[in-house]
């Protein structure tokens, strides 16, 4: 099983890195970041650079690990940076469909209330996905993507979230219970808590970490 980071420019330190492997690191799975800075980097992480070409900014970099070249083989589950751990994240094991691309739950998102396209937010994100890298299906997507097109999807879309749902791509979703929002949900209770839409780096979520895991 490969375990993906992704750290791109100067948002996330290498501390935001080592401390998200560190509440995740198994001895029978693989952990690999991929970056344009290894610097900082716990050793035990196996380092991917981020190439020249294309030169892709922020969340887009996401997308090329679907690419057919991309230097990593089987099942891959990706974290966000500003995902925190709670309790054992492998729950979420039992939930993911290898024949998929696997998705996070956003439900809780009442505001969306269809999928129509140019829509301002989907009912789905990928602070944590997984596929397996074999699949041409998941290949299909960046190959889309990686197109004449791509300029007109990267002004289209603020994420990749919203590009896979409004391109029409099938994925499934995380077990709702298992990972839940700080931002939508007020009592966090899940295993995973994800932080979009949020300033992860903020007083208020770092000391609202601190006092959560006092009480676990």
């Amino acid at each position: 099983m490969n375990i993906i980071f992704v750290k791109w420019g100067t948002k996330y330190s290498s501390e935001d890195v080592n401390t998200l492997y560190k509440s995740l690191v198994r001895e029978d799975f693989d952990y690999y970041c991929y970056t344009d800075d290894p610097s900082g980097i716990d050793p035990n992480i196996n380092i991917i650079p981020i190439p020249s070409k294309p030169a892709l900014k922020v969340w887009w970099n996401k997308l090329y690990m679907f690419n057919k070249d991309f230097p990593l083989k089987g099942k891959t589950i990706f974290f966000d940076l500003d995902v925190y751990i709670r309790s054992d994240p492998w729950v979420i094991l039992e939930s993911i469909d290898w024949q998929k691309l696997t998705l996070v739950d956003c439900s809780y998102k009442t505001h969306v209330t269809d999928d129509v396209k140019h829509h301002f937010d989907v009912k789905i994100n990928s602070s944590v996905a997984a596929w397996d890298t074999n699949n041409p299906y998941i290949h299909s997507i960046w190959d889309k993507f990686y197109s004449p097109q791509k300029d007109y999807y990267l002004r289209k879309y603020a994420g990749i979230d919203r590009f896979i749902v409004h391109e029409g791509f099938d994925y499934n979703t995380l077990n709702p219970e298992l990972i839940q929002s700080y931002k939508y949900l007020s009592n966090k209770t899940a295993p995973i808590v994800t932080f979009e839409e949020v300033d992860y780096g903020s007083q208020d979520i770092k000391s609202w970490i601190e006092a959560d895991r006092e009480l676990l």
